[in-house]
């Protein structure tokens, strides 16, 4: 019989500096391998579905900036990278040492913030940092972006995503004959790492919180000049992209009535589709400053100089899923829920059980809410990192700097257990290890 397996993703190990840092649970991550180990008197496997560690949240002391949007890092910096998130979090990996000695098995599965466990020295840095060079098959560095065995389907997701995916994501490389090599990079890590980095310097909450646009509106409230210039940098590499927020860029900055400006007309999406994400005190809020002429002068100085600037190659950027071009900003769990579905119905090789992450959201979904047979089932393992949501009621009608001093962080520590029954069948449940701690279980 299979071992039990245990599913987590999206934990996001950067370099361990506060307060940017969003992974802050390394005694707990230690208590939780602990459990799991305990759970059964077999040996059990973890397999962590991508993102484990945020390479472009860390800075390399070789990265080169001056490269294509689409040109990714070296090997070298990738080394750099995983060197610095050890050091780190030391705690993480003596757990992680500790938790493979006792003869459990742990297995990686790149996303699109690790594609960079692709290459062999990121993997040598890391089974050096837990002693893994006991058996070559305790630590697994998956080739393939998917596991499938048994009726389990696991991939982290981002191929669904506009804004993550990689034209091949078995072999995510640039395709150059230049040296060195250099992975792909998708756009949603190049504007991490030329625009979101600096954002995050400044308001470094920016990642835990889950209504992106109405934290990009708070920001804006609190100091339009530098919020304008990021926000503009965004959305024009998005429009230049050819995904669609262009008339986003025109209609909720410009006004409706401004001229067009190239690229940005192409896109299909509209400033209702921004302001109804945002909740009623926010986008009141939004539209009241919008109205300020000062504030709009201000504002828009800054946008038409991204405006009026060289485009990108169309071609770099490009979106590279199938089917209408979805920005990752305003993607629905839809997406995901139709892609399980997919795979759920297959007829050649049946899978039972499919499991995403990516999109920080556990969820738990079964015939009820998709179109499959009875047994079958789709979840998404969520994250290890803290939100911060702005519909929570105590976070209402707070500032930037409030939610930093006093905002209500929640984190749930989601992860899947799946266990196999004699027929080698798998059940799949989706677990909150809070729930385990605060019951003691």
């Amino acid at each position: 019989m299979q071992k039990a397996l245990y599913v987590v993703s999206d934990l996001h190990l950067g370099t361990g500096q506060l307060p940017q840092e969003d992974f802050r649970a390394d005694r707990k991550f230690g208590d939780f391998l602990r459990h799991i180990t305990n759970d059964f008197s077999t040996c059990v496997e973890l397999l962590v579905l991508g993102d484990a560690f945020d390479f472009p949240q860390v800075l390399s002391n070789t990265n080169d900036q001056t490269r294509e949007p689409d040109v990714g890092s070296s090997e070298l910096e990738s080394i750099d990278k995983i060197k610095k998130i050890i050091s780190g979090h030391p705690v993480f990996f003596d757990n992680l040492k500790l938790f493979l000695s006792n003869g459990n098995t742990v297995r990686f599965i790149r996303g699109n913030h690790d594609v960079d466990l692709i290459w062999p020295g990121v993997q040598e840095v890391i089974r050096k940092a837990v002693n893994a060079s006991c058996a070559a098959d305790a630590l697994v560095f998956e080739p393939s972006h998917v596991y499938r065995k048994n009726g389990v389907h696991l991939e982290h997701g981002n191929q669904y995503d506009s804004t993550n995916c990689f034209k091949n994501p078995d072999a995510p490389f640039v395709a150059t004959t230049s040296t060195p090599k250099r992975l792909e990079r998708c756009w949603g890590t190049y504007l991490v790492e030329t625009v979101v980095n600096d954002f995050a310097e400044r308001y470094h909450l920016i990642n835990n919180i889950p209504e992106l646009p109405q934290a990009l509106c708070l920001a804006l409230l609190d100091d339009v000049r530098f919020t304008a210039k990021q926000l503009a940098s965004v959305l024009m590499v998005i429009a230049r992209a050819g995904l669609p927020v262009g008339k986003l860029v025109k209609n909720v900055t410009l006004g409706p009535d401004s001229e067009s400006h190239g690229q940005a007309d192409m896109c299909v999406a509209t400033s209702t589709e921004f302001l109804n994400s945002l909740n009623d005190e926010i986008r009141a809020a939004v539209e009241k400053r919008l109205d300020n002429e000062e504030f709009s002068q201000q504002f828009n100085s800054e946008i038409e100089c991204l405006l009026n600037a060289e485009p990108l190659d169309s071609d770099i950027l490009a979106d590279k899923t199938e089917g209408e071009k979805t920005l990752g900003l305003f993607t629905k769990e839809n997406r995901y829920m139709r892609a399980a579905e997919k795979i759920l119905n297959e007829k050649q090789e049946p899978v039972d059980v499919v499991v995403f992450g990516h999109t920080h959201a556990a969820v738990h979904h079964n015939h009820r809410k998709l179109e499959v047979p009875f047994e079958k089932c789709y979840i998404n393992s969520g994250t290890w990192t803290f939100t911060v949501s702005l519909n929570d009621p105590r976070n209402q009608g707070k500032s930037f700097k409030a939610l930093h001093e006093s905002g209500h962080r929640t984190q749930r520590l989601s992860f899947v257990k799946i266990c196999f029954n004699e027929a080698g069948s798998p059940a799949a449940e989706l677990h909150h290890f809070e729930d385990v701690l605060s019951t003691g279980g």
